[in-house]
């Protein structure tokens, strides 16, 4: 009996050993719980970028829309300045475009990681030219101009990331419709 009592009291013993888990095995875990969350934060911050450049681009198409409605119920012509950091919306007055003063119509920031680059716009073409007078340079001119009749200059803008990848393009047709489309960045 004695025997069997000393045999128990060394089976109770291994359990009391292995009742919690290693310091190795808590370590294993947290690596692999460390590794998995390198995977997963990256993907969570790059859908939140996306995220902040389509909520960018729609901003802006609701801007247009909003201007195109106004230009249409106030009858008047209203045109949209594109920089690369900003936009500005401007108004028809003294056969001058003049900033649009309005609380709903202010010039617009683009975060320092975004800008915004027309497509295919003769204007943007005729900027490039060197030898504009300094009083050429300050005037505002539009890349759009939002007629009161409804119609728009067609036109082509992307949203892009400073890594000069495009992310969406906003584009505006004649007829006032607006198309927002998510570009592969890695066409660019």
């Amino acid at each position: 009996m004695h025997k069997d009592k000393q045999a128990f009291h060394r089976l109770s013993m291994r359990t009391k050993i292995h009742d919690g888990f290693t310091l190795l095995e808590l370590l294993l875990v947290v690596l692999i719980i460390g590794i998995t969350l390198s995977f997963v934060i990256p993907a969570f911050h790059a859908n939140s970028d996306m995220q902040a450049y389509e909520r960018e681009i729609k901003r802006l198409a609701q801007a247009i829309a909003l201007a195109a409605d106004d230009a249409t119920l106030n009858a008047r012509h209203i045109g949209v300045e594109i920089k690369p950091d900003h936009y500005l919306f401007l108004v028809r007055s003294d056969d001058e475009w003049t900033p649009l003063h309005d609380r709903v119509f202010k010039r617009v920031q683009l975060p320092n990681s975004m800008r915004l680059e027309m497509v295919n716009s003769p204007r943007t073409q005729a900027q490039d030219q060197p030898g504009l007078s300094e009083s050429e340079e300050t005037a505002h001119s539009p890349n759009i101009i939002l007629s009161r009749s409804g119609e728009m200059t067609p036109f082509n803008v992307r949203l892009v990331g400073k890594d000069k990848s495009a992310y969406f393009e906003l584009s505006g047709f004649f007829s006032g419709h607006l198309k927002i489309t998510e570009l592969d960045s890695k066409r660019q």
